[in-house]
């Protein structure tokens, strides 16, 4: 085996490579829909790519986007990611082949200033996890699906579609989900206490084509979700049969009651009759309260995984002094 850099000769064979992964996963998880790749020139372009063959054939190939500043809200780091289409390895020596892309790409991404090094792998591929589990990597993000059908009855209740003219109805409930992903375990920013939400923020930052979807109890909104018909995490979600929910919080003291699984078969069966077919979710892994909900209902197409390394490392690729 031998270790190259991704260049445009590799772009069919990867392309191709690609393609056969997602079908294996296809039959690992039905309810995944038809889905084409998106082009990979820029992976080859870019520099910061690499391949794996063995005589003329293509073992495999790792490539990221380039780097770009401040990830997830960390000040003074530069990040790069591999999305789910970006890499393939064939089935065989799975693990193995990416230790080595790995082990190739790394000073790649360090030398252009990327502490932080993120990938996307399919949920089924346990040899591919495990390779980068053992090269440092922790979970962090989950991408699900579920195909769309009229599951469930919904109880009496008052489950809706919010007009804009409704919006500020959702304020204490988009500050209630930003107070809850900056407490443990998920520590995202911003801090607890600097959780507070205006309507016009919210205004600002929920723009069409996002729709909001309401359980309520009276004139209060006690739970809600916004499906997202734009924007896609995976090239899997931007399928056009595809709709993703993008943000969902129920109060506190309607925990328990099912109204949040109500809510989400009254929004399955709106989009079912609206022609949709499958409907998707990412959510963080270190967030138990929705991993617990989001992995009853939905099934797990992808984990991704994330690396920091040490700022202060002065590694370049050619040597490296312990300090």
């Amino acid at each position: 085996m031998r270790i190259e850099s991704f260049k445009a000769e590799h772009l069919e064979r990867a392309g191709a490579l690609a393609g056969e992964n997602y079908e294996r996963a296809r039959k690992k998880c039905p309810d995944l829909p038809v889905a084409g790749l998106p082009p990979l020139r820029e992976f080859a372009e870019n520099g910061l790519g690499v391949a794996a063959l063995e005589g003329d054939r293509l073992l495999g190939f790792l490539g990221v986007r380039s780097p770009w500043e401040s990830p997830w809200g960390i000040r003074g780091i530069r990040a790069v990611f591999s999305p789910l289409h970006a890499h393939a390895v064939v089935p065989e020596r799975r693990g193995m082949i990416y230790d080595r892309l790995y082990q190739a790409a790394a000073p790649l991404w360090v030398r252009a200033g990327a502490v932080s090094h993120a990938v996307s792998l399919y949920a089924y591929e346990e040899d591919s996890q495990e390779s980068f589990v053992w090269n440092g990597f922790g979970m962090r993000c989950v991408d699900s699906v579920c195909r769309l059908s009229s599951r469930g009855d919904t109880p009496d209740g008052d489950f809706r579609e919010l007009s804009r003219e409704q919006w500020p109805l959702l304020v204490p409930l988009a500050a209630g989900l930003w107070t809850h992903m900056a407490t443990a375990p998920c520590f995202l920013c911003p801090r607890p206490e600097r959780c507070e939400y205006t309507l016009e923020e919210f205004l600002r930052d929920e723009e069409p084509p996002a729709r909001f979807f309401a359980a309520m109890d009276g004139e209060k909104a006690a739970a809600y979700l916004k499906i997202d018909f734009g924007e896609a995490e995976t090239f899997v979600s931007a399928a056009a049969c595809m709709p993703n929910i993008k943000g969902a919080f129920c109060r506190p003291e309607y925990r328990g009651s099912g109204m949040a699984r109500c809510l989400l078969h009254f929004v399955e069966k709106q989009l079912l009759e609206e022609g949709y077919t499958h409907l998707g979710v990412d959510f963080e892994s270190f967030n138990p309260a929705g991993r617990h909900f989001w992995q009853k209902h939905f099934t797990d197409y992808t984990h991704s995984y994330v690396r920091r390394i040490d700022e202060t490392a002065t590694y370049t690729g050619e040597s490296a002094r312990c300090r």
